[in-house]
């Protein structure tokens, strides 16, 4: 990689290939300097009105509620403000750069001003490479003895964190964030009282980007929800269950479905499969619904085969298990129990015939 690195992190009002970004924080410095562990830094921390209402669960994340989104710019008048660090970047570097990249190059083509050439370098998989353990921001940053200073997501502090973790793996000196770079987006604009009642309804012309090119059909990408969803909603009520709509877990998810979609025999298609990953983590998981679960995952061997590996990763693998995830886990354990006294349903087989589809 070159010297000039950007670390680069957003927050977004989802986790879909349709949602947008929120706020979007770039740091740029040189891999001589942070060898030394004393650099001089250029950043830039911004907040935009993404033109869409934020999912419930990523306005937990992020903090900012719609009534201050309407209030800032579009990302089209921050361009000018990120250009530059883009631009002299030799490699932007986020943690699940995957996801970051994805829509960091998505709003700047939207914008009129696409990042031609831009290489990023995901800290996530670099320590997936050399580390056993689950491979969010959040694990790592346990291990390595720091955290956030709030339980709201900033995204300069989030690229920050990341660039300690690039640290951490070359054996550089870490660095605590100063303080001041805790602060609002530089360009937050302080919104009027809220007016109390319900907000108007967004205006569709300013929400959807271009959608993706998908490689798969409605129907295939049906049955490829439908395959995957026993053991991708038992994954999602574990991810889900301190709140958070986290991006690296719904990656861990999205694995799974790409596992499932070898099966299949379909083409990869990455942002489809964090597209119906994303949909798990936003649904609603019941009592019956983790039962009917647990009666599909017993009639097929290969998802029996491969389920507390897929569990192992979402909640085990880093050694930490929270309360919350304690409690989804033992509801599932129970939801196993009552569906061995219940009759099989059938339902792969079914899908299987229905779909046409191998595995």
């Amino acid at each position: 990689m070159g010297d000039r690195l950007v670390f680069v992190d957003v927050e977004t009002t989802g986790l879909h290939s349709s949602d947008r970004i929120v706020s979007i924080a770039a740091i740029s410095v040189s891999e001589a300097a942070l060898r030394t562990g004393k650099f001089g830094i250029e950043f830039v921390h911004l907040i935009v009105d993404p033109g869409k209402k934020s999912h419930p669960k990523a306005e937990e994340v992020h903090g900012y509620d719609d009534w201050l989104l309407r209030h800032q710019v579009p990302f089209t008048e921050i361009v000018p403000a990120l250009r530059p660090l883009f631009d002299e970047a030799d490699v932007l570097v986020a943690h699940n750069a995957a996801f970051d990249g994805r829509f960091i190059l998505s709003e700047f083509e939207l914008a009129g001003s696409a990042l031609s050439g831009a290489a990023f370098h995901c800290t996530m998989e670099e320590y997936r490479r050399w580390h056993a353990g689950r491979a969010g921001l959040d694990a790592i940053l346990r291990r390595i003895g720091m955290g956030r200073a709030s339980s709201h997501h900033s995204a300069l502090e989030d690229a920050w964190l990341t660039m300690q973790v690039y640290c951490w793996m070359r054996k550089y000196p870490l660095v605590v964030i100063p303080p001041e770079m805790l602060a609002a987006p530089s360009n937050q604009i302080e919104a009027p009282p809220h007016p109390g009642h319900p907000l108007p309804r967004r205006s569709r012309k300013r929400v959807a980007p271009q959608p993706p090119e998908r490689k798969w059909s409605t129907r295939q990408t049906q049955a490829l929800t439908l395959l995957s969803e026993p053991i991708a909603t038992l994954m999602a009520a574990i991810a889900m269950a301190d709140g958070n709509l986290d991006a690296a877990e719904a990656a861990v998810i999205a694995d799974y479905i790409a596992e499932e979609r070898e099966r299949a025999a379909l083409p990869v298609d990455p942002v489809g499969e964090m597209d119906i990953a994303a949909g798990f983590c936003e649904r609603t998981v019941t009592r019956q619904t983790l039962q009917l679960c647990a009666q599909a995952v017993m009639e097929s061997v290969e998802k029996r085969e491969c389920l507390v590996r897929w569990l192992r990763r979402i909640a085990y693998a880093d050694g930490h298990m929270s309360a919350p995830e304690k409690n989804v886990l033992s509801l599932i354990t129970s939801a196993f129990a009552e569906a061995k006294a219940s009759p099989r349903l059938g339902i792969i087989r079914q899908i299987q015939r229905r779909y046409r589809l191998g595995g």
